[in-house]
């Protein structure tokens, strides 16, 4: 089962920048390509992680019912979707991890690292949650190749004990479209029509802060202005931090509704429609970690003019038009060419492709998939346990043991470090001998799943082992008393196996005699 945590917009549903569209859009999609997908978010008293019946929404009236507390089995992958950089989650599912889940983590941007002044994350908060991701995680996933860049060379600094390489990391696409309005759709917002009177409307979308560089637009539309008075300016997102001036400098425009219009709370198809009908998108930011509107923008057709940062040229290649940060004539240029002579034939985006939303989740999800099974493979631990499961009972108390393997492994790190087979014999032997099994069992389908369960309490065994492995193996009365109900269960179940194996071998042998007889 792969689990998705939406942990930020169950706890606030009406959020709706950025991240959180991409969070719903992965997730919606995700389900649908999977049955093995569900969605998930960790209480808001951060006691448990709980399934959820649907993926909230900023429409929706009341926060999302949470579903049944997640019973993790082995080979579950945990992958934090959302930004959750508050939340100790990959801690609190270390546990897990020692019976074979996999966990990783979507990094959007390091922003509160390389850019903090132009944040409202804490950095000590936002590298907080990266050491803990770099500590935990078995994989991160980027938006893009400079995403993963900055994330590599971040890291050595945040947690230095983990050195980044590329089989924990990869990038993948965001999707591009929007849900499509029906035909002859009109929007009913009348601040939208009235902003694309006239049809010389360019467009931003962002969230309002400082690193989108609003300020820089208005500087050069007022430049603009003096030329071409009937040109507008629509400004799509929501209010975001450390932007008090720049909203007063709005409200207080000779222009405000006129020519300048700042629209928030637009739903996707408004959104889509604002693309569909605009001269062009703007897109003047410091820093990127991918650039969602001009990707959707040259989905629906409309040319593109971004500032020339590196992360642009990686998704939009030569589809756009670039400008300096430098002046804001350098984007007023731009704008007067297009408003003289038309649009340029190499910012038209005919031809442009990119993957929709459900290849993005697709993308996602193989990747995610293969992580997974290198984990298992490479943990023997993982991979013995698994093994549990085939064994007779119900799954209920072989997660138990699980779990309680897990935690003990937890309690003594150190056990990785001591080979307390070699000093004591062979663990797995010794379990055998005391279960009644031979070591040379026959039955190959049983083998198997005696060789996992073998190996699962040899490792088991070797941290449980660890505080009196010196004194001798027979001193079973120092164990405390779960590791010894937990002791008992695991020589039980190797003792019902046998009990199997001699019914099979039973069954075969009178086979066997019937042929003869036949």
């Amino acid at each position: 089962m792969i689990y998705l945590d939406c942990s930020v917009i169950y706890r606030d549903h009406k959020v709706h920048t950025g991240v959180q569209r991409v969070t719903r859009s992965i997730a919606r999609e995700a389900a649908k390509l999977r049955g093995g997908v569900r969605w998930a978010a960790i209480e808001p008293d951060g006691n448990n992680i709980r399934t959820l019946p649907y993926v909230p929404q900023p429409a929706d009236a009341d926060r999302v019912p949470m579903g049944d507390v997640i019973d993790f089995r082995p080979g579950d992958v945990y992958f934090v979707l959302d930004s959750t950089w508050d939340r100790k989650i990959l801690e609190r599912l270390q546990p897990f991890k020692q019976m074979g889940m996999t966990t990783g983590v979507m990094c959007h941007d390091m922003f509160p690292v390389t850019h903090s002044e132009l944040t409202n994350m804490r950095r000590d908060i936002f590298v907080s949650w990266a050491r803990e991701a770099l500590k935990y995680s078995d994989f991160f996933a980027c938006n893009s190749q400079a995403t993963l860049r900055t994330l590599k060379e971040q890291s050595g600094a945040i947690y230095p004990y983990r050195k980044l390489d590329d089989s924990a990391l990869f990038s993948f696409p965001l999707g591009a479209d929007l849900p499509m309005p029906q035909t002859g759709y009109v929007p009913k917002n009348p601040m939208l029509k009235k902003a694309f009177e006239g049809g010389r409307t360019y467009i931003a979308v962002s969230t309002m802060e400082p690193r989108k560089n609003h300020a820089f637009l208005l500087d050069a539309f007022d430049i603009l202005w003096k030329k071409h008075p009937k040109l507008k300016l629509c400004v799509i997102g929501g209010k975001g931090w450390k932007v008090d001036s720049l909203i007063k400098r709005i409200e207080n425009h000779p222009g405000k509704d006129k020519n300048l219009f700042w629209l928030r709370g637009l739903d996707d198809m408004e959104v889509q429609w604002a693309y569909s009908n605009a001269r062009c998108t703007l897109y003047p930011s410091l820093a990127e970690g991918f650039g969602l509107p001009i990707i959707e923008s040259l989905h629906y057709g409309t040319p593109v003019l971004a500032s020339d940062i590196p992360v642009f040229h990686e998704t939009a290649g030569d589809k756009i038009g670039y400008f300096g940060l430098g002046e804001p004539e350098a984007l007023a240029e731009w704008i007067e060419r297009i408003e003289e002579d038309g649009v340029p034939d190499e910012l038209r985006p005919e031809g442009f492709t990119w993957p929709t939303w459900r290849e993005s989740a697709e993308i996602l999800l193989r990747e995610i998939s293969l992580r997974a099974s290198e984990n298992l493979s490479s943990q023997g631990r993982a991979v013995s346990m698994a093994g549990i499961f085939s064994l007779p009972g119900s799954d209920k108390e072989k997660r138990d043991i699980l779990l309680a393997s897990a935690q003990l492994m937890a309690s003594y790190p150190a056990a990785g470090r001591l080979n307390a087979s070699r000093r004591n014999g062979s663990i797995a032997s010794r379990l055998s001998s005391m279960a009644g099994i031979e070591p040379s069992w026959e039955i190959k389908s049983h083998r198997a799943v005696l060789g996992y369960l073998a190996v699962a309490v040899k490792k088991l065994l070797r941290r449980m082992l660890t505080p009196f492995v010196k004194s001798g193996w027979e001193k079973q009365s120092d164990f405390n008393s779960n590791s010894a109900r937990l002791f008992k269960s695991l020589i039980s179940e190797i003792a019902s196996l046998r009990s199997e194996v001699n019914d099979l071998r039973n069954e075969l042998s009178e086979r066997e005699e019937q042929k003869h007889d036949a």
